[in-house]
Formats: structure tokens, C-alpha cells, sequence
């Protein structure tokens, strides 16, 4: 309604008040886009993580518990595991502070089985590494590869 109130006052047929009487509908950036899966669709991928390897589940399961962003869960290193206080520290992401969790039971299993029987042999830091020579750290962009892969494996999902 403001479009065409707006248009006929530049061509000169109505008042330019009469745009601002009409209220303007505040729209906020990127309001369209979902905030997560629904409760089915997540235990449907959390279900789905047996076909999955070690680095992928733990992977999935850090997202699911904590909700970090992919940037965080490719950062994540070795000394950020304090295994005797059984917590977890996420490095500050968008000029926020580091985030320290405790250490679920889930999370505990599934990156202990990683780093045990899944991750490369190598001297580096980072926790999640390439699967094939050179054993680089996973990029933040892989992370999100594993998620849409893991997402494709169990079909359409819904959004909240």
C-alpha cells in the first residue's frame, strides 16, 4: 500500500503525507529462515548416526548438545577437553568469549571413541581432522558437509 501511496505522490496525485499515514510493517533480516529441525526430524538424525563414522557422530552429537556453529566445532583442540572436570571449552566466535560446558555423558563417549579408534595418528592439535594425507584440521565448510550428508541419509525433515 505505501509502494503505490508512494508512487502517486511523486506523480503528483495525492499528498506525500499520506504515505507516512499508512504504517510501515517492520520486517526483520532473515525472520524466513528456519531456526532448527523439529523434535521428530532430530531424533530421526540422531537415530540415523549409526551408519556414521566415529568423527561424524561425535561431530553431530557436539552440534546437537551444544549447538556450536561449525566454526567452533572445526577450532575445537585437544587442551579444550578437561577430561578430569569433565567440561568443554568452545573458542569465542564472533568476538563473543570462550564458552566452557560441562561434558555430557554422550559427547564424552562419542569423542573419546573418536579420538581412540578414529582419528589419525598424528602430532596436531585440532580434534577433527581429514580423513586421508595430509591430516589437516576439518574446515569449517566439511562440518557442514557432514551435516547435509547425515540429513540426506535419514530424508526430508521438517523446521520449527
Amino acid at each position: 500500500m505505501r509502494l503505490v501511496l508512494r508512487y502517486t505522490a511523486e506523480r503528483g496525485w495525492t499528498s506525500p503525507n499520506l504515505v507516512r499515514a499508512v504504517p510501515s510493517m517492520h520486517a526483520y533480516r532473515l525472520s524466513g529462515v528456519p531456526r532448527g529441525l523439529d523434535d521428530q526430524s532430530f531424533a530421526r538424525l540422531l537415530s540415523g548416526l549409526t551408519c556414521a563414522s566415529v568423527r561424524d557422530r561425535a561431530i553431530l552429537h557436539l552440534l546437537a548438545t551444544y549447538g556450536a556453529r561449525r566454526h567452533q566445532i572445526s577450532a575445537l583442540r585437544l587442551r579444550d577437553i578437561d577430561w578430569q572436570a569433565r567440561s568443554l571449552t568452545f573458542v569465542a566466535h564472533k568476538g563473543g568469549k570462550a564458552v566452557t560446558h560441562a561434558l555430557t555423558p554422550l559427547v564424552a563417549e562419542s569423542l573419546a571413541t573418536y579420538l581412540r579408534d578414529g582419528r589419525p595418528a598424528v602430532h596436531v592439535d585440532e580434534i577433527f581432522l581429514r580423513k586421508f594425507a595430509p591430516h589437516l584440521r576439518l574446515s569449517p565448510g566439511c562440518v557442514t558437509g557432514i551435516v547435509y550428508r547425515s540429513m540426506a541419509r535419514v530424508g526430508p525433515v521438517s523446521y520449527t
